[in-house]
């Protein structure tokens, strides 16, 4: 493959995602919030579509693209933009779409999608998790502790990620993966000029899990919370 058609695939790849996780976004935005006490249980996100882009395709452009879609379908048109803050979450969605797509080898395993999806959304609130812990430790963000309970923000923090991890991460991310990838594999490809991948065989744009993959993971906790740390500097 040429180096002129790869980067055009790359962009209708980074296009796909970013116009299908977008409308998604928006969709799931009107999704009710249920609040039990100081737990909010919520759709976190879709990320479904954008999984399986990435196991089929491209991972990296589809990990931007999913991140670009959400910043503007589902915080600019809707208004809710706040500033700097929101490139934290572009970070960890781009991250955890990327993941997901370089470890699945074979996207005709059911099991190899199921792992690497859920696998890519716990490192994802990992990440997020450790973000409002530290920025809360660091006194970056007011928090109101639950009466009696001391250090109520692991716990509170730690069974928010959990729900999103049950809820979304199981529900809306894992099983229709593993429905979609399985079906779609082969059908998808040729429509973007490419031919379906050989399950098992080496691929520049799959990896094994690999030590990196825990800088990287490091590197956009960094950067996630950095973002926090500017807009309260700045007050943007």
């Amino acid at each position: 493959m040429g180096q002129q058609t790869k980067r055009k695939m790359q962009i209708d790849v980074f296009m796909l995602a970013m116009i299908l996780y977008g409308f998604t976004c928006m969709f799931s935005e009107m999704l009710p919030k249920i609040e039990v006490g100081v737990i909010t249980l919520s759709v976190e996100y879709l990320l479904f579509v954008p999984f399986s882009i990435a196991i089929l395709l491209q991972p990296l452009a589809a990990g931007l693209g999913a991140a670009t879609g959400e910043l503007v379908f589902s915080e600019i048109l809707l208004g809710s933009f706040g500033g700097i803050t929101e490139f934290s979450k572009f970070a960890r969605i781009a991250f955890c779409v990327w993941l997901c797509g370089v470890l699945v080898r074979n996207p005709n395993s059911r099991r190899q999608v199921g792992l690497a999806s859920i696998f890519a959304v716990i490192v994802d609130q990992s990440i997020h998790y450790m973000v409002n812990v530290t920025r809360v430790l660091m006194a970056l963000h007011s928090y109101d502790p639950v009466p009696g309970l001391p250090d109520s923000v692991f716990v509170v923090e730690g069974v928010s990620c959990l729900t999103h991890v049950l809820l979304s991460g199981i529900l809306f991310c894992m099983l229709p993966t593993m429905i979609l990838v399985p079906k779609l594999y082969g059908k998808v490809e040729p429509l973007l000029g490419r031919q379906p991948r050989i399950p098992g065989e080496k691929d520049p744009d799959r990896l094994s899990f690999q030590p990196r993959m825990i800088l990287l993971a490091v590197l956009v906790f960094g950067l996630a919370l950095g973002c926090k740390i500017v807009t309260k500097l700045l007050g943007v």
